[in-house]
């Protein structure tokens, strides 16, 4: 019993060790469909990651695989560290010297810009962040790590430079970084989603778009501090309570921004699970600075507090009808309920005589001119998400495993401004969740499965084919695990799906030939013939149970 009860305490401390710092862990610790598509999750195994690569500086070609240590031999010589994926966190690694210097440590997200200066995150939008130093007096042995307040929260490349006055020489070893994203799991592949299809570039897109989700979700207390820095950078404000927080970009803007979780929520669900701390501790914060007398959100949370966004105002509410559906968290909603009300009644007061919305917070992200009647609309098709996300995801100049911000049509990388990109290209990020959206899409359109009311007591199976051949995966909510595949045939398909039992929900089948109802067969019994099945869209529905059913279409 005594050595049960030893090897219970030490599982559970290597479990405590394995999250952010002093953070509790509370995520899942397995995945909830483990198979072949876990090859395509970019999360690495482990919180303490060593590089993968060493690069030349002045090429940026591979000379050798990391094996443990570099050595730098005086004043400016450098490698580049390729840690092969996006990656965020506090940085350590020992040292030897033979005299006094400085190793200068400086991040980059994307190859384009490598070298003695880390691309730009700060928000001052003018040019690089430049580096932070190990400074060393005499000849001896030390050990470094960052400090907090420089947490890097995205890069892929570290570039480590000697800064000497004599002929000082280093060996620099054991290089680790400690990932700081997504505190709260011990298992960083743990995903409660998943998605298969035989389209291995969208598998991946899929898988890039949930990646960087994690990389979003980031401890409070590292948010970029407000007023900005000057020089260097700074990631030590708070941005919510709770323990972990979603935020808008890895390496910036590490803010709580209601309109990027209009993409990033629903992708996060799918994906990375149902278990949304992150996204209720930013919802949290936008009402905890509600206006109180007026009822209007800020655009941004905690410290930015930007305000006057019409748009931004209502992505909290959506955020809030978007948590709850997937979280059915009640005692959230409760707690909130009457600055829901009031928010709510703000926003409504603007809808004129037409029934338009009179946009008087025309903040909008680069775009000013919002007034009067505004409306978007976006179409994600197969071909768009391969075309763009694809090319991105096979870059070699960026991550090649996050989805990026924005790029320009001439493929290159820039930051808008309110008018044009006068910034600092540098600045874009290579993380950013509100270009997740291909996640989300796969799974709720392509595959067709997505819920319809809280934690899937109601649900809807509709998928769309495109040109693919066949396509499964899943998701979990409280009540359980949601699965759904289908598969072409030479004249027709066979779909199945596996919902918690309990449930109901509609399934819309795909007609074989334009305008004619296919024959539809349930578990093997024919639904044909049925006078209440008609095409309406191009499919044919009808009201399904929960439980492991096949439906056989032709």
């Amino acid at each position: 019993m005594a050595l049960f009860i030893i090897i219970t305490i030490f599982l559970n401390l290597v479990s405590a060790q394995a999250c952010w710092k002093n953070t509790t862990c509370s995520g899942p610790t397995d995945t909830a469909w483990p198979g072949p598509w876990e090859a395509n999750i970019y999360a690495p195994s482990s919180r303490k990651v060593p590089p993968k690569n060493v690069l030349s500086a002045q090429t940026g070609n591979i000379l050798f695989n990391y094996s443990g240590s570099i050595g730098l031999s005086g004043n400016g010589s450098k490698y580049v560290l390729d840690y092969g994926k996006e990656v965020g966190g506090l940085v350590t690694f020992k040292f030897t010297s033979t005299g006094p210097g400085a190793i200068g440590l400086a991040f980059t997200e994307a190859k384009n810009y490598i070298g003695e200066w880390s691309d730009s995150s700060n928000g001052g939008f003018k040019g690089p962040d430049g580096a932070i130093y190990a400074n060393f007096s005499s000849a001896g042995t030390s050990t470094y790590t960052m400090p907090d307040a420089q947490l890097r929260g995205g890069f892929r490349y570290l570039t480590l430079f000697l800064i000497t006055n004599g002929t000082t020489s280093v060996n620099v070893s054991d290089i680790i970084l400690d990932i700081g994203f997504q505190p709260t799991w011990s298992n960083l592949r743990a995903y409660q989603g998943y998605f298969h299809c035989n389209d291995e570039m969208l598998n991946k897109i899929w898988y890039s778009g949930a990646y960087t989700l994690q990389t979003n979700a980031v401890p409070p207390n590292t948010g970029r501090q407000i007023p900005t820095v000057k020089i260097g950078w700074a990631n030590n404000a708070t941005m919510s309570p709770g323990d972990t927080v979603i935020t808008d970009g890895a390496k910036r803007d590490r803010a709580v921004w209601p309109g990027d979780m209009g993409i990033a929520v629903p992708s996060t669900f799918v994906s990375v699970g149902d278990d949304l701390d992150s996204v209720k501790n930013a919802l949290q914060v936008m009402y905890n600075y509600q206006n109180s007398a007026t009822g209007a959100f800020p655009e941004a949370g905690p410290p930015l507090l930007q305000l006057g966004s019409d748009t931004y105002h209502m992505w909290t509410m959506i955020g809030t009808y978007n948590y709850v559906l997937y979280t059915n968290d009640t005692s959230f909603l409760i707690q909130n309920w009457a600055k829901y009300l009031k928010a709510m009644d703000y926003v409504y007061g603007k809808v004129s005589a037409p029934g338009l919305l009179e946009v008087t917070g025309i903040r909008d992200w680069a775009r000013w001119q919002q007034g009067y009647n505004n409306s978007e609309a976006q179409m994600i098709a197969l071909e768009l998400i391969r075309r763009s996300w694809g090319w991105y995801l096979n870059n070699p100049n960026g991550t090649e495993s996050t989805v990026i911000e924005g790029y320009l049509q001439n493929a290159t990388f820039a930051y808008r401004s309110s008018r044009g990109y006068m910034y600092d290209t540098s600045y874009v990020s290579h993380a950013h969740g509100w270009s997740s959206g291909p996640t989300s899409a796969l799974t709720e359109y392509v595959l067709g499965l997505s819920v319809t009311s809280r934690i899937g007591a109601t649900w809807k199976l509709a998928p769309q084919f495109g040109d693919l051949t066949n396509a499964e995966g899943g998701f979990v909510t409280k009540l359980g695990k949601f699965q759904a595949s289908w598969k072409l045939a030479s004249k027709g398909y066979t779909l199945n799906y596996t919902v918690p039992a309990g449930t109901t929900g509609q399934v819309i089948v795909p007609v074989v030939t334009a305008g004619v109802i296919p024959s539809i067969k349930l578990d093997g019994k024919d639904l044909h013939g049925k006078s209440d099945l008609q095409i309406k869209n191009g499919g044919v529905a009808f009201a399904a149970t929960g439980g492991k059913h096949t439906i056989v279409v032709s």
